[in-house]
């Protein structure tokens, strides 16, 4: 049932609105402001007041109009507001500060602190963070909170990975909360694709007028959408699982013995199909544990890079039924952009990126618009930084959702 929003909701939501419209201008008079988020002037001058009082917004100079007044420009503060993101990886916990303008201030990584048990593992991811925050050197109290994103299904309402492949002990222990206790501060838990393209919509000042798909390229493969700066996450936070897509991409390839083996773009599968075919030496059962995977599929790509042509074929094979799964979410939301991003992107971006490019050039041959293909602006920390921006997307950004 849809519900109305009292006063100082509406209030609040307009505050966002005139905060959103000075970021993502880059610098903006009032005048422009009242013209752009359709306010009153008086209502944009009180919300300035506002913002300027609060440090989130600051005079940046003055813009000369003809024979009028100059108009004073404002732009955004961006150490004035900080969140915290976590990104918990079966191999690797890392962790960011990230300012009001989407920088990062400070980024950490540590393979240490994750474990078999999770009662003692998070207490050290929090201790990691609070040594991130003290080395970093900012106001604590203007941390306004902190997200932990998570790879493979995950329990959005409870804050916690359900049946997760390679943490198994990890199953439905409530992340969230138990770190919320340990920060003391308010923890957001969402899934690791899904704050990719959150961090993603942040960090565009185009956002509110693209839709966009992100493939997430890791351990596992997913996908996160946004639609007019809108993230999806479906009913249950889960949106944006693809593995049954690829599978049936895979049974359509009739020249590809292994296809519809599972997960055929999985960095697992390809490193075993490579030592099995005996594109490479090794033992298949290396890939059974996450080092030996990330190992196994490392060597596969210096090997393709090398010239070998059964490497390059394997890989281009996977890029290309990728391709095909990405093309198909982009048509069914009429994204215009598709965005590839995640720790194994640049590692495979000479194999995935021809097939990608060539895919989105029929798509857009065939449509009313043109797609783009572009890799991340965040680099190899999506889940991060994307975990930290969903915390600055959900107090800054305007949402009629959260009007109440």
């Amino acid at each position: 049932m849809r519900q109305g929003a009292s006063l100082p909701g509406i209030a609040n939501y307009n505050e966002k609105v005139v905060l959103h419209a000075i970021r993502t201008s880059g610098g903006i008079s009032q005048a422009e402001l009242v013209d752009r988020t359709g306010l009153a002037t008086q209502t944009v001058s009180a919300i300035v007041n506002q913002l300027l009082a609060k440090g989130q917004v600051r005079a940046s100079g003055v813009q000369s109009v003809g024979r009028g007044r100059p108009r004073t420009i404002l732009e955004l503060v961006p150490d004035s507001r900080f969140a915290l993101g976590f990104h918990i990886d079966p191999s690797l916990v890392t962790v960011v500060v990230l300012n009001l303008a989407g920088q990062v201030v400070r980024l950490g990584h540590s393979r240490e602190v994750l474990g078999d048990d999770p009662a003692a593992s998070v207490p050290a991811i929090a201790d990691l963070a609070r040594a991130l925050i003290r080395d970093s050197g900012i106001d604590a109290s203007r941390l306004v909170g902190s997200c932990v994103a998570t790879p493979g299904v995950v329990d959005a309402a409870f804050g916690g990975m359900v049946h997760p492949l390679w943490m198994p002990t990890w199953d439905r222990y409530p992340i969230r909360d138990r770190l919320a206790d340990l920060l003391g501060m308010p923890v957001d838990f969402v899934k690791d694709t899904l704050a990719a393209v959150t961090g993603e919509t942040w960090l565009r000042a185009s956002a509110d007028d693209c839709s966009l798909v992100f493939l997430y390229l890791g351990i596992g493969v997913g996908v996160g959408v946004a639609i007019n700066g809108e993230v999806l996450g479906g009913a249950s936070g889960n949106g944006g699982e693809i593995g049954r897509l690829l599978v049936a991409v895979g049974r359509s390839d009739t020249q590809d013995a292994y296809a519809g083996r599972g997960m055929d773009n999985d960095p697992a599968i390809l490193a075993q199909r490579a030592i099995e075919s005996a594109v490479m030496p090794g033992d298949p059962g290396a890939t059974s544990t996450l080092p030996g995977i990330d190992a196994a599929f490392r060597q596969l790509c210096r090997l393709a890079r090398d010239g070998n042509v059964p490497a390059r074929d394997l890989l281009a094979g996977a890029g290309a039924r990728l391709a095909t799964a990405i093309v198909a979410v982009a048509e069914i939301v009429d994204a215009d952009e598709v965005v590839y991003g995640g720790p194994y992107w640049e590692l495979v971006r000479e194999f995935y990126e021809p097939a990608a490019a060539q895919a989105i050039r029929t798509l857009s041959g065939h449509g009313p618009h043109s797609v783009r293909l572009s890799g991340t602006s965040m680099g190899q920390d999506v889940g991060a930084i994307g975990a930290a921006a969903r915390v600055l997307d959900g107090h800054y950004v305007p949402r009629t959702r959260l009007m109440r």
